[in-house]
């Protein structure tokens, strides 16, 4: 018995040392102790089950441990403070957003921007802006936007690249280039270079222009000049160039007439009578019929009258002059295409013809090639 109790103090007192758990099965498998024939204690071999105690054990106190301690294996340890940051901190660590006001008269900057600034991008507003409206460069693009669907301002899209325009800049170029084309075919570069001379940022669509202009046949292709190898562009047909086979052919020809001793002036005779006109004939118009020069000097002074009638219009209705002269519709068409080609007026197309009724897109000037014009606007005087 005396071994036994001996025992069972060993073992509470190893109970309450480290780590209990463990050193309990580990304890288990060294000693066995046997209640089945008191008064005997087995050693060796680790019980198959174990019996239910008969002893009531006190619940123990449960333990404080010092916030800066921890028991690990029955050890203390400091534990070093730790720093809650981010959002197990319990803080919110948003920063406060400040509110931005727009001034109300941003609108009106942007609008001036425009007009200082032809052909302003999109992607450079800010640098458009005055220093104390730059920091709401998002807030004026928007802006540009909603002025150009207001009609306010024009925008224009050459490929991904926004522009804006105060004003259609498609109808500038249509006025200015056909009016220094009027004497002579010019290179694509300088006409490019008078471009941005005349007005300034509509250059940057220039070269889409000039495709619309070519397929509306406001300007023409022309040849190179000789040395070089830049085409050209004119208000009139390269009449040389669309004979090019016929010359070619003609300059062989006229190697075998000079053989023979023909004189040119009788090969210039018969190619004149095989165009069906006699030497010394007047000049064609446009339609093919002789011009008239009362029809164009009557147009003319019809278009001052108008203009002087709407001082403040830059732009005048075709309807409007047609309603004041005698002409014929096709007579009509015929002057004011010859009086564009020799630069004196500038016509402006329709976008959308085919939206008008036939009564109206009937009174617009058509070229034969699609285009109808609706306004028109007086060019340079001889």
């Amino acid at each position: 018995m005396k071994l036994a109790e001996d025992l069972l103090v060993v073992r509470h007192a190893f109970d309450n040392t480290a780590p209990a758990r463990q050193g309990r099965v580990a304890a288990r498998s060294v000693v066995n102790f046997s209640t089945s024939r008191p008064g005997r204690v087995g050693l060796g071999a680790t019980h198959r089950r174990r019996q239910p105690s008969t002893r009531t054990r006190q619940p123990r106190a449960a333990k404080r441990c010092d916030p800066g301690v921890s028991l690990v294996l029955g050890l203390a340890a400091p534990v070093r403070p730790v720093t809650m940051v981010g959002s197990m901190a319990g803080k919110s660590q948003s920063k406060a957003v400040k509110s931005r006001v727009v001034p109300e008269d941003l609108e009106a900057v942007v609008r001036e921007a425009v007009r200082t600034t032809p052909g302003l991008k999109s992607s450079q507003v800010k640098k458009a802006l005055p220093t104390p409206y730059q920091a709401f460069a998002k807030e004026a693009q928007g802006a540009l936007r909603l002025l150009a669907e207001r009609g306010e301002v024009y925008r224009a899209l050459i490929g991904k690249t926004e522009l804006f325009f105060r004003h259609d800049p498609r109808a500038a170029l249509d006025e200015i280039v056909p009016q220094n084309l009027s004497r002579e075919p010019l290179e694509k570069s300088t006409l490019k270079a008078l471009v941005r001379e005349l007005a300034p940022g509509h250059e940057l669509i220039f070269d889409h222009w000039l495709t619309g202009a070519l397929t509306r046949g406001l300007v023409f292709e022309h040849a190179p000049a000789p040395a070089s190898k830049e085409k050209r562009y004119g208000n009139r047909p390269d009449v040389g160039k669309n004979l090019a086979p016929v010359l070619t052919a003609l300059k062989k020809a006229l190697l075998k007439t000079d053989e023979q001793g023909i004189p040119r002036h009788r090969i210039a005779e018969v190619l004149l009578r095989e165009l069906g006109v006699s030497p010394g004939a007047p000049q064609t118009s446009s339609n093919g019929a002789p011009p008239n020069h009362s029809a164009h000097e009557q147009f003319l002074a019809g278009l001052r009258e108008l203009a002087a009638a709407n001082p403040r219009q830059a732009l005048l209705s075709v309807r409007d002059l047609r309603a004041r002269l005698a002409l014929s519709k096709e007579q009509f068409d015929a002057v004011a295409l010859d009086l564009m080609r020799d630069g004196l007026v500038s016509l402006h197309y329709h976008d959308h013809p085919a939206s008008l009724p036939e009564a109206e897109r009937s009174q617009l000037v058509q070229d034969g090639r699609g285009n109808y014009y609706i306004g028109i606007a007086p060019g340079r005087e001889e």
